[in-house]
């Protein structure tokens, strides 16, 4: 058994609920979030099956967030993953609203950010403790060559943004806290509409694989889930 303890935001489904798995086969105590509204959910029972203990947690209210750090207790936390999300759809750049563009940045970029304030504490008493950030390179400028959805980009630009800013406010200090984006590929989930290219589990093991080994100079770096190094 490692004596690893994980916290997976967005747990019950998806690339959440895959990666609880992953930790679970390596030894770390797991814990997940479940927004209160979908905790009688079906996809509970399977995250449940895992032995996870769970947390209910909703990116957009504050309120929960604070709850569930305080329900985490005072236990060192090795690794946080901030990956709740919400899908890329629609493509079309002028399709977004204001009220869907402010959805898609208060669950992508504003509640990863108050998730990680709540939770330093407990990472802090962690000898190597991780802050993953489930991010995409749809929100890197620099590879968009074919335009569309627009919102994502600009919500998953602002937790890069968090990442690499974060990671430099800790970078000098005595805090111990590795901050990485991660880049899962394209997987077939229901954010997708079940398409995708890339395999699921190839995905999960490759981003543990690059949490385990993650070291202080990696802070505030983007990867993909085969371990290339990614430009914001």
């Amino acid at each position: 058994m490692s004596g690893k303890r994980v916290l997976v935001i967005g747990a019950n489904r998806g690339i959440g609920l895959n990666l609880i798995k992953e930790f679970v086969k390596r030894g770390w105590t797991t814990y997940g979030t479940v927004r209160p509204q979908t905790r009688d959910d079906p996809s509970c029972d399977e995250l449940r099956e895992t032995g996870t203990k769970i947390f209910e947690l909703d990116y957009t209210d504050d309120s929960t967030i604070a709850q569930a750090a305080e329900k985490y207790g005072n236990e060192p936390l090795d690794c946080l993953v901030n990956c709740g999300g919400v899908g890329p759809q629609p493509f079309a750049w002028d399709a977004d609203g204001r009220e869907r563009l402010l959805e898609m940045f208060n669950i992508m970029a504003a509640g990863p950010y108050l998730a990680t304030k709540h939770f330093i504490p407990k990472l802090e008493k962690s000898s190597k403790p991780v802050v993953a950030n489930i991010s995409s390179e749809f929100g890197c400028i620099a590879p968009n060559e074919r335009g569309g959805f627009l919102g994502y980009r600009m919500a998953k630009a602002a937790l890069n943004q968090q990442t690499k800013t974060i990671a430099q406010a800790f970078k000098d200090g005595d805090s111990k806290i590795i901050f990485l984006a991660l880049e899962p590929g394209y997987l077939a989930t229901r954010l997708t509409g079940w398409k995708g290219e890339d395999d699921m589990e190839a995905s999960v093991k490759g981003m543990v694989d690059i949490i385990q080994r993650a070291e202080h100079s990696d802070t505030g770096l983007f990867y993909t889930y085969a371990g290339e190094k990614l430009q914001y």
